[in-house]
């Protein structure tokens, strides 16, 4: 090992191991040669059990990872390009975790591959926060169409409105009209209504 590789992979080893998202440094044949504790700590799997191991291993029988992203990131590590990958994988603890992957080849002051780093993100609580957020949103879907309840929303500040299709169905306009839904709320409203909504608004 030339001393300016050593002294280079010393250094991301050094920034690695204070960084709290997981991070591996592999050779040039994709094996890994250290984790950080983030690593560790995240994918439950110690130092030595995964050293000489292919940088993404964990990707092999991971079921909730599509053809296609393993693909894509085959094809950047063959051709040494940087890539970001969302991947939901099982730690060693048989935990599924959400990770963000950021694979990036590395090069030493002479332009030489000398192996790659994948720094890993555990995007887990907020996968899991927008999946919440869908089957929320999904439930209220079903609730209002049942009801036949129409839904909008007002920006006061920007003066925008939003409305559902229920709304407009409501209304008994098409969802591309050209009119405003405020415009159209304001026209069939009953004038004897029009001051209190003044007020509400």
């Amino acid at each position: 090992v030339s001393q300016s590789r050593y002294e280079y992979l010393a250094l991301l080893s050094l920034v690695a191991h204070n960084t709290t998202n997981a991070v591996v440094i592999t050779d040039k044949d994709e094996n890994i040669t250290w984790v950080n504790e983030g690593f560790v700590r995240i994918m439950g799997y110690t130092e030595a059990e995964v050293k000489g191991k292919k940088i993404y291993f964990f990707l092999d029988g991971a079921q909730e990872v599509t053809d296609k992203i393993k693909k894509r990131i085959r094809y950047s590590l063959d051709n040494k390009l940087a890539f970001t990958e969302e991947v939901k994988v099982v730690n060693k603890r048989n935990k599924l975790v959400w990770l963000e992957l950021n694979g990036k080849p590395l090069f030493d002051a002479a332009n030489t591959h000398i192996g790659f780093m994948s720094t890993d993100n555990d995007i887990t609580k907020r996968k899991n926060a927008e999946q919440e957020q869908r089957e929320t949103l999904e439930r209220l879907s079903l609730a209002t169409d049942s009801a036949q309840i129409g839904v909008w929303e007002v920006d006061p500040t920007a003066g925008n409105t939003f409305w559902d299709e229920k709304m407009y169905d409501l209304y008994g306009f098409a969802k591309d009209t050209p009119f405003p839904p405020y415009k159209i709320f304001k026209k069939m409203m009953h004038p004897e209504d029009k001051e209190m909504m003044k007020k509400i608004l």
